[in-house]
Formats: C-alpha cells, sequence, structure tokens
C-alpha cells in the first residue's frame, strides 16, 4: 500500500510540469498579457509573440502531461502506449528546442 501511494505521487511529480507550464502559457501570458521579454528562463524563446509563446508552451505542457498521464493509466494497453510514447517525443522534441534556446548566444540568431 504504501509503495503503492509513493508511486502514485512520483508519477504525479512528473506531471505536475506539464500542467504548471501549460496553465502559465495560456492563462498568465496568452489571456493575461504578461511579458516575458528579458525573463531568462525563456531564452530566446521569449522574444516569441504572446501567440507564438502561447502555442509553444502550451502544446509542450500538454505533450509533457499526457504522457506521463498515458503511461500511467493505460500501462499493459498498447494502443495507449504508442500513444503515450508519440506525446513523449513531442514534448522530447520542444524542450530540447527550449534548451537550444535557452543556451544559444545572442550572437548565434539567424537573420533573415
Amino acid at each position: 500500500m504504501l509503495v503503492r501511494i509513493l508511486v502514485s505521487v512520483m508519477f504525479t511529480l512528473l506531471e505536475v510540469p506539464g500542467v504548471t507550464l501549460f496553465a502559465y502559457a495560456v492563462v498568465v501570458v496568452g489571456r493575461r498579457g504578461v511579458s516575458t521579454r528579458g525573463q531568462r528562463i525563456w531564452g530566446g524563446l521569449g522574444r516569441l509573440s504572446r501567440t507564438h509563446f502561447t502555442a509553444y508552451f502550451a502544446v509542450l505542457g500538454l505533450a509533457w502531461s499526457l504522457a506521463v498521464h498515458q503511461f500511467w493509466f493505460s500501462r499493459g494497453e498498447r494502443p495507449f502506449l504508442i500513444a503515450a510514447a508519440v506525446a513523449g517525443a513531442v514534448a522530447l522534441v520542444l524542450l530540447i528546442g527550449w534548451l537550444v534556446a535557452l543556451f544559444r548566444k545572442p550572437t548565434d540568431q539567424i537573420t533573415t
């Protein structure tokens, strides 16, 4: 019983960052219009328009949360594990893009 509770708490803690990121992107940035420019945590993605920023991080948060949720609640069911893997891949690609934008130097920007 204790092990099951600890595992449930672990998966809840894994799912919370996705939900939090989604809520921040949609409610704080998307609806209230809080500027993300100058906040170092977003890296170069902080300079995106409000709409693009909200879309990027809302999808990242939902994909992260969905991957954890599907993996936890649909263990043993092959179609749902495939859905969890796809959501996990989307979250991974967006997370890598965020890390690249975070550690990119301002001189590395592509100019058109």
